[in-house]
C-alpha cells in the first residue's frame, strides 16, 4: 500500500511540474506575440490535445516517450518534469557510454508486440530500451533524433539482406516516399514489418529476402498509401 501511495504521489508530482513548465512556456510565447495552447504542444508531439491534457492532470503517468518529445521539440528538460524518470534515463545513457547528451541522442524502441493497427505505433516505456546514437552520425545519415525509431526484427525473412532475426533496425520516419528496391518499415495487415519495396508493372510489392524460404515468403501486393512508416538506414545485431 505504501508503494502504491508513493507511485500515486510521483504521478501527481510529475503532472504538476509538467503543467508548471507548460504554463511558463506559454507565458513566454505569448509575451513574444505567439498564440499557443495545449493543442500546439499536442500537435508537435503527434497526439491529441485530450491526451496531453491527461498527462498534465495526472490521469496518464508521464513516460519516457513524452519526455523525449518535449525535450526534442521544446527544449524542456526531463529533470524539470520527472526527476525520477530523468535519473533512470541518465543511468541508461551512462551505461551506454553516452555521457554527454549534447553529443548523443536517445532513440525510442518500438514495442512491436503492443503495436496494433495501421497508423498506431506504441513505444516501450522501458528506459533500458532507449538506444543512444551520436547526433553527428545521425545527421550524416540525414536523420534527426525525433524522426528516428528503432524496431526489433522478429524472424529471418530479410536475412539475405543482412537483417537477421533478433536484430534492430533504425528507420527515418521523415522518409516515407516509396523508392523501389529500398528497405522500409511497413504496415501490412495490422503488423509492422521490415520489407523491401519493389515496383513492377505498375504495382508495389513488399518483398522478403530469404532464398531458403522463397515458397513461404511470397511477394505481398500492397496499396502504398499510408503503408510506409519510415525508410531503414541501419541494422545492428549481436555476434
Amino acid at each position: 500500500m505504501e508503494q502504491d501511495s508513493k507511485s500515486t504521489a510521483d504521478v501527481a508530482g510529475d503532472a504538476a511540474r509538467l503543467m508548471s513548465t507548460y504554463r511558463q512556456w506559454k507565458a513566454e510565447q505569448q509575451a513574444s506575440g505567439e498564440r499557443v495552447n495545449q493543442e500546439t504542444v499536442a500537435h508537435a508531439l503527434g497526439m491529441s490535445q485530450s491526451a496531453f491534457s491527461q498527462f498534465c492532470r495526472g490521469v496518464r503517468p508521464i513516460n519516457v516517450d513524452l519526455l523525449i518529445g518535449l525535450k526534442n521539440h521544446f527544449g524542456w528538460e526531463p529533470s524539470e518534469i520527472s526527476p525520477t524518470l530523468a535519473l533512470k534515463m541518465a543511468e541508461v545513457a551512462a551505461a551506454a557510454g553516452a555521457i554527454d547528451p549534447e553529443e548523443h541522442a536517445p532513440i525510442r524502441m518500438i514495442d512491436a508486440k503492443a503495436s496494433a493497427g495501421k497508423g498506431r505505433i506504441v513505444y516501450s516505456d522501458d528506459v533500458s530500451k532507449l538506444l543512444m546514437f551520436r547526433r553527428d552520425w545521425l545527421a550524416k545519415n540525414g536523420a534527426k533524433p525525433e524522426t528516428v525509431l528503432a524496431f526489433p526484427v522478429d524472424g529471418d525473412s530479410m536475412v539475405d539482406a543482412h537483417i537477421p532475426d533478433e536484430s534492430v533496425v533504425l528507420a527515418n520516419t521523415a522518409l516515407r516516399e516509396p523508392i523501389s528496391k529500398r528497405i522500409y518499415v511497413l504496415w501490412i495487415d495490422g503488423e509492422l514489418l521490415v520489407k523491401q519495396l519493389v515496383y513492377e508493372d505498375g504495382v508495389w510489392y513488399a518483398r522478403s529476402h530469404n532464398a531458403a524460404r522463397t515458397k513461404d515468403l511470397p511477394d505481398i501486393h500492397i496499396d502504398i498509401d499510408d503503408r510506409i512508416v519510415g525508410r531503414v538506414f541501419w541494422c545492428g545485431f549481436g555476434l
